[in-house]
């Protein structure tokens, strides 16, 4: 492992050579100061960005006509996740209420995804179906085609996703495609793949983090990163 960023990482948006994120610096009478960056794995390079540049990068090119129907307090703290003709679906991971726009910002659906009335969040789109994590029942779901969850793996009573704290997709070598779930595990942090097929998951656990505890996981610049409290590290 080794050391991307060694402060604390919030807002942060995978990108295919890096990453962008939100900075947070104390400012004068207790106060903080907002700023938006750009972090390039290739060259290390980092540029300050404005906020509607961020916002683009976050909501898509049609971000001006998506802002309106969601709560600007909450703008830094929404989830999004790309879908299928460029659609977007943007998740409130505190309640599981989301809605999703079509690629030209128009809203085409809304409502709440729950797991036995917990939130899920952290929603992924791939080969056809939606998947997302249920933090409070350490489960990962399958979303059903009427917007309810149809398969789910893990739970309260099983040791398989403990306290999962993100889920994203990625290729393997073989040109595969897995999904990478991280969880704050009992004692160390643990990093999880498996296919996205209820019928053959091929479970299999990428590594352990003691004294960790991930955030987030995702691959950028063909490397495998986790956010954690104090920074960003490369596995």
């Amino acid at each position: 492992m080794r050391s991307v960023m060694s402060e604390p990482v919030w807002g942060l948006l995978p990108l295919p050579d890096g990453f962008a994120y939100v900075k947070y610096e104390p400012y004068h009478s207790g106060r903080l100061r907002i700023s938006f960056w750009l972090r390039s794995l290739s060259d290390g390079d980092e540029k300050q960005l404005k906020r509607e540049q961020y916002l683009r990068i976050k909501f898509g090119e049609s971000y001006k006509d998506i802002i309106p129907f969601l709560e600007q307090e909450l703008l830094l703290r929404y989830q999004c996740s790309r879908g299928d003709n460029g659609s977007l679906l943007v998740n409130n991971p505190q309640t599981g209420d989301f809605i999703l726009f079509a690629k030209n910002g128009t809203p085409l659906r809304q409502g709440s995804l729950l797991y036995n009335d917990a939130p899920i969040t952290s929603l992924v789109y791939i080969e056809g179906s939606w998947w997302g994590i249920c933090p409070q029942r350490n489960a990962v779901l399958q979303i059903s085609s009427d917007w309810s969850w149809d398969f789910s793996a893990g739970g309260m009573e099983k040791n398989t996703f403990p306290s999962p704290t993100h889920l994203s997709a990625y290729r393997n070598r073989a040109g595969e495609k897995r999904l990478l779930v991280c969880c704050r595990g009992y004692g160390q942090g643990l990093i999880h793949s498996f296919y996205p097929n209820k019928q053959n998951l091929g479970l299999r656990n990428l590594t352990a983090l003691p004294g960790y505890v991930p955030m987030k996981c995702f691959f950028a610049a063909r490397q495998c990163l986790v956010v954690h409290e104090s920074g960003i590290i490369a596995l």
